[in-house]
C-alpha cells in the first residue's frame, strides 16, 4: 500500500511526538512549509520551536501549549493533534520523511508549471519564461536535499551534541530529551556518563 503524502506528514509528526530525536532529522530535511496541510504545518512549526528551547513535544505537553494558545482550530483541533502521536514508528520516520519530501517536490513542480503557463499567456519573451522557469525547476530540486537519517544517526548526533556541550562552555549543561515529564524527573535532561 502506497503512502499518501497527507498520512505520511502526520505519522512523521506522530513518530517526532513519540521519539523527540527524529526531530533532528526533520529539521535537516524540511521546512514547515514543506508540508502540504495548513495544521501540519502549523504543528511542525510549533514542534520545532518548542523542541529548539528543550519543551516537550509529546501527546501531553503539545496539546497543552496549544490549549493555552487558543488556536486549537489552526492545528486540525487538540484531538487530531492528541491522536497524531497514534500514527507513524520512529524507526519508519526516514520512509515518511522521503515522502514528505518527495510531496513537496511535487507541489513545488506544479507551482512551476502554473507560473510558467501564467507567463506564457502574459505574452512575455522567451527568455523570461526560461529564467524564471529555471529558478523556480532549481528551487524545487532543492527540496529535500539533505540526505534523511535513520533514528541510528539521530541517537549518534544527539551524543555527539552532549559530548560537545561537555568539553565546551555548557559542561555539566543537561540535554533535553524534549519530553517534560522525563528531563523533569532527570533534573534537566540527560547527561553524559562518566
Amino acid at each position: 500500500m502506497k503512502t499518501t503524502t497527507n498520512s505520511a506528514e502526520r505519522a512523521l509528526l506522530g513518530s517526532a511526538m513519540r521519539d523527540p530525536r527524529v526531530m533532528s532529522a526533520i529539521v535537516d530535511a524540511i521546512d514547515p512549509d514543506d508540508m502540504g496541510a495548513p495544521e501540519h504545518a502549523a504543528l511542525l512549526r510549533l514542534m520545532t520551536s518548542r523542541w529548539r528551547r528543550g519543551d516537550g513535544i509529546d501527546a501531553v505537553s503539545l496539546p497543552e501549549a496549544i490549549a493555552l494558545s487558543g488556536q486549537a482550530d489552526r492545528f486540525g483541533g487538540l484531538d487530531y493533534v492528541v491522536h497524531t502521536e497514534d500514527l507513524g514508528s520512529p524507526a519508519a520516520a526516514g520512509h515518511y520523511l522521503r515522502v514528505v519530501i518527495e510531496g513537496a517536490r511535487r507541489r513545488a513542480l506544479r507551482a512551476m508549471q502554473l507560473r510558467v503557463a501564467e507567463l506564457l499567456q502574459s505574452g512575455a519573451d522567451a527568455d523570461e519564461v526560461f529564467s524564471q522557469a529555471a529558478g523556480l525547476l532549481n528551487q524545487a530540486a532543492a527540496r529535500g536535499v539533505t540526505k534523511p537519517r535513520t533514528l541510528l544517526d539521530c541517537v549518534q548526533m544527539a551524543r555527539e551534541e552532549a559530548e560537545a556541550r561537555d568539553e565546551g562552555s555548557d559542561k555539566g549543561r543537561p540535554l533535553a530529551t524534549g519530553l517534560g515529564a522525563l528531563d523533569e524527573i532527570l533534573g534537566g535532561g540527560l547527561r553524559p556518563q562518566r
